[in-house]
């Protein structure tokens, strides 16, 4: 193996393929980031039939192999109102968006507190104007305040926004004082990172030398959560040397943010011995 993986990891890689796993199913976890009870659950996953795209919904490093437990169970019981949703550090949306509720009511409360008779010029400045997120990473409002005026002020803080699908939004911070305000503006870039998903109707096939052969045929699924289907998009050769036993057709596919998945199909060619 490239990567060096500790024994434990080694064995639930050798596992997937021994129970039957598919080599891009397996190449899924095969990933040293992720911890080997993590591999297990996202195993367990394709073992108990759950599809690449559903797999995908809890196979994350960040994700706790208990949580990753709990999300593919809901997705086996067909229970997709009650899978939780968890953001990176293993917290649930819920806990998440609570701490910022409580966290702008504390905030709210010490704005208001200490009035002073003198008049300063508000200030807001914000950690950067321009910030970059992938379609996994929450966006948190008040982590990107550097500085503002909290005496007699209101800050109030961007509303929600769909940050799952990919380019720029524009988000607006104001600060609202007794006599003035001001507003900054944060631009964020949502990244596509996520590679597609391309899978062929098998890995190896056995024609007559001779026979036709179009490598699209064997096309089973090229798709995107963003870009959709990308079947169009996939690039293989029909190129076959006669005279040799086996060859393998690689097959590839980009998405519009350039995330590239590959495949091989092993083509076996056997005399035709209707010639002879």
């Amino acid at each position: 193996m490239k990567k060096e993986f500790d024994p434990l990891q080694e064995k639930e890689i050798t596992l997937g393929y021994e129970h039957g796993l598919e080599k891009n199913e397996v190449r899924i976890y095969a990933k040293k980031r992720f911890h080997h009870l993590q591999m297990q659950e996202i195993r367990l996953g394709f073992e108990y039939g759950l599809t690449k795209r559903e797999v995908r919904k809890y196979a994350h490093p960040w994700i706790p192999n208990e949580k990753m437990k709990e999300v593919r169970e809901h997705i086996q019981l067909g229970d997709r109102e009650g899978i939780p949703i968890i953001m990176p550090g293993g917290f649930s949306r819920g806990v998440v968006l609570y701490g910022v509720m409580v966290g702008i009511v504390l905030l709210s409360s010490f704005i208001y507190l200490g009035k002073t008779i003198f008049h300063k010029p508000l200030i807001l400045e914000l950690t950067s104007e321009k910030i970059e997120l992938d379609g996994s990473t929450p966006f948190l409002p008040t982590h990107y305040i550097k500085e503002y005026t909290e005496e007699n002020t209101q800050l109030i803080l961007p509303k929600s926004i769909d940050f799952r699908i990919p380019g720029e939004r524009v988000v607006l911070y104001k600060l609202v004082g007794e006599k003035e305000s001001i507003t900054k503006l944060l631009h964020i870039q949502i990244m596509d990172d996520q590679e597609p998903i391309l899978t062929l109707t098998s890995q190896k096939i056995t024609l007559v030398e001779g026979e036709p052969f179009d490598c699209r045929v064997y096309i089973d699924e090229a798709y995107d959560e963003i870009n959709g289907d990308l079947r169009d998009l996939v690039d293989c050769s029909n190129d076959l040397t006669y005279g040799l036993e086996e060859q393998i057709i690689q097959y590839r596919v980009v998405d519009k943010a350039g995330n590239m998945v590959e495949e091989e199909l092993l083509v076996e060619l056997v005399p035709d011995i209707t010639q002879s």
